[in-house]
């Protein structure tokens, strides 16, 4: 994991992303929303984390990621910062959070379910991105639906998409599985799939399973952050 911050850390702060880390062009084009969350100066101590923006000013991220196991509260603000993963224009590459919105402030016994958190940030992220759809899947249930993921390939050190599968077969239970054992999903991930003729964001990773001897992860519905955003707040097209 110490090559894959330096690597990391190295690929968010570069001028040219592009050089500091292998990315195929597709796992770019398709996260193109995608952020990395930092404490302070450094990526988040608890897992490598992600945050996707889904408004101009709004990110959505697994709240264990920005929670403090040792004050047992959120992070202070001022301590969260986000960097851009594929930045191509330097105004919308950093952010600091203005607030934080989640159900649930005892984030040490809340279930993987539940483990999101909205984040208000106070730079304008711009709506330069969209990606087709935002999707309730609390009351769809799927068994294994193919789905097209963000993985950290540790054997080449470099960003993929990869073909993996979501299971909501219980509603509000997702998982996903079937993911190489070669690869690592980090928490926040986003969770596309091909809804008709579009690409809808419908989830993001939680964490990881730990019991489980293959790469299984659990996962949390887009259903929970758009009760709380109006959809014409979003960046999305035919927000539903």
């Amino acid at each position: 994991m110490n090559n894959w911050w330096a690597f990391l850390i190295g690929f968010v702060t570069a001028f040219s992303h592009a050089d500091s880390l292998e990315v195929l062009d597709e796992a770019r084009i398709i996260n193109q929303r995608l952020y990395l969350v930092h404490i302070g100066s450094q990526p988040s101590p608890m897992h490598t984390c992600f945050a996707t923006q889904i408004a101009n000013q709004t990110l959505i991220t697994p709240a264990h990621c920005i929670y403090d196991y040792t004050s047992r509260n959120f992070y202070p603000l001022r301590d969260i910062r986000l960097t851009a993963l594929f930045g191509q224009d330097e105004r919308y590459d950093f952010a600091h959070a203005t607030s934080v919105k989640t159900d649930h402030q005892n984030v040490e016994k809340m279930t993987a379910q539940d483990d999101w958190a909205i984040l208000e940030v106070g730079s304008q992220l711009g709506c330069h991105q969209d990606i087709a759809a935002l999707v309730d899947t609390s009351a769809i249930q799927w068994e294994n639906e193919p789905i097209q993921l963000l993985v950290y390939d540790q054997a080449r050190a470099a960003l993929a998409i990869e073909t993996c599968f979501v299971d909501s077969s219980i509603l509000s239970d997702m998982t996903i599985s079937q993911c190489s054992d070669m690869t690592q999903v980090f928490s926040g991930t986003p969770i596309y799939v091909q809804i008709g003729t579009n690409m809808a964001l419908i989830g993001m990773v939680t964490i990881r399973q730990q019991d489980i001897s293959h790469s299984v992860y659990s996962a949390t519905s887009i259903g929970q952050v758009l009760t709380r955003l109006p959809a014409s707040s979003t960046c999305i097209k035919d927000a539903s």
